[in-house]
């Protein structure tokens, strides 16, 4: 086995000597001393603050003194990947056509099942409202549906349309079992956010008009 060689250094007498009372400490010793000597002109790649870590250290001193040496110490823990194997049996086989994939619904087709409009916190908290001051339920998805509806009947135009017209639309889009009260009461929530929140623009990005070219404002 060949040992690497050192340039002698002097003996600092500020330093207490180790005390040897069986190879074993002496074995200790002389890995401390090794890896302290070769660690200076070792790039480990691996942060100062790290250096210290045992399995470090010992994959440091089997590299120093060779495979003889290397035997008995543990190396750096790897993680093990294991691979999962799906079972695909019930899926079916898809096989791609000489053809193109033509879809078939036009766009009157996707409006009528295309809900566009997402709830947010002003309307979670008009729902709330509902049930609690006027015991009137509707969901959610209700909600989103009856919103779409009436910005798509709508349009562009800031005149807003009437409830007298509006109604059927909120007919068709919430339940048979809806009452009145509640078609009316989100009509005018719709009214009130369309008109004073956000100046008669729609809420639907499709139907809000292009922005200016020389706009720089991303948000746009």
């Amino acid at each position: 086995m060949v040992r690497p060689s050192f340039r002698p250094r002097p003996i600092d007498l500020n330093k207490p000597l180790p005390i040897v009372k069986t190879t074993k400490d002496l074995k200790h010793d002389e890995d401390n001393v090794a890896v302290a000597r070769a660690l200076p002109a070792m790039a480990t790649g691996v942060d100062p603050a790290e250096e210290e870590e045992r399995h470090l250290q010992q994959a440091l001193v089997a590299s120093i003194y060779g495979e003889d040496k290397k035997k008995g110490l543990s190396e750096i823990p790897i993680p093990v990947v294991k691979q999962r194997n799906y079972d695909t049996s019930g899926m079916p086989k898809f096989a791609l056509p000489q053809e193109y994939i033509n879809f078939s619904k036009n766009d009157e087709e996707l409006d009528s099942v295309a809900v566009e409009y997402e709830v947010d916190p002003i309307d979670e908290k008009f729902i709330r409202n509902l049930k609690t001051q006027k015991n009137l339920d509707v969901t959610a998805d209700e909600l989103e549906v009856a919103m779409d509806r009436l910005e798509k009947m709508q349009g562009r135009p800031a005149e807003i349309i009437p409830y007298s017209v509006m109604k059927g639309v909120l007919t068709d889009a919430l339940p048979p079992s809806t009452s009145d009260m509640l078609k009316k009461n989100i009509y005018v929530h719709w009214v009130d956010r369309r008109t004073l929140e956000r100046g008669g623009r729609p809420f639907l990005r499709f139907l809000q008009p292009p922005p200016d070219p020389n706009d720089q404002n991303p948000a746009v």
